[in-house]
């Protein structure tokens, strides 16, 4: 490592999926990335985001070189570890994700939850932008075409991210606005 960033061959995993959001939502996104990220020709890792569970690794073999490691849950130093780790993240389109994602400069794929307008809106926004790519669960078939011809040419989140700082101004916005409306309503 030099001057804090991971260089090519420092990479633990090719590709981190997160797998979030409410059920019966959550588990299709887990089925169908397990199933695609299975056949992939590099290392990957997938958070299944079940805190409920005993946090276990399972590793579990798929051709010869390759391997899906996979996590019931994790806290969020150990995804924030393993987003470094990675080339490439896929998630869920929620705020906080694409703060975590933005601060530590990472390139991302996000599948926002069927129905969750905002994060509907802010994928496709995020890919209007070539910050990130976007697919909709629905059409997630693509994935494997995408990853296999390299396809993730997008910049990132532009200028310099503070998850938390943006969180909490986030937080704090939201609560004045709420306490504002209470108040006159």
């Amino acid at each position: 490592m030099k001057h804090g960033k991971i260089t090519e061959s420092e990479f633990k995993y090719d590709i981190l999926a997160l797998i979030s959001g409410p059920e019966p939502q959550r588990t299709i996104l887990e089925d169908k990335l397990t199933a695609i990220l299975k056949n992939y020709s590099g290392k990957a890792v997938m958070v299944l985001g079940k805190p409920g569970e005993p946090k276990k690794k399972n590793k579990k073999e798929t051709k010869e070189k390759n391997d899906l490691t996979v996590f019931t849950h994790l806290n969020r130093q150990e995804i924030s570890k393993l987003i470094m780790q990675c080339k490439i993240i896929i998630s869920r389109s929620g705020y906080t994700t694409v703060m975590e994602i933005a601060g530590l400069k990472k390139k991302a794929v996000f599948i926002p939850t069927p129905g969750q307008s905002e994060q509907e809106y802010l994928a496709e926004y995020y890919a209007d932008n070539n910050w990130y790519g976007f697919i909709k669960q629905k059409e997630i078939d693509i994935l494997p075409e995408l990853l296999k011809n390299d396809q993730m040419d997008f910049h990132g989140f532009p200028g310099n991210i503070n998850a938390e700082e943006n969180y909490d101004k986030t937080a704090e916005f939201l609560l004045s606005h709420v306490k504002s409306n209470a108040l006159s309503g």
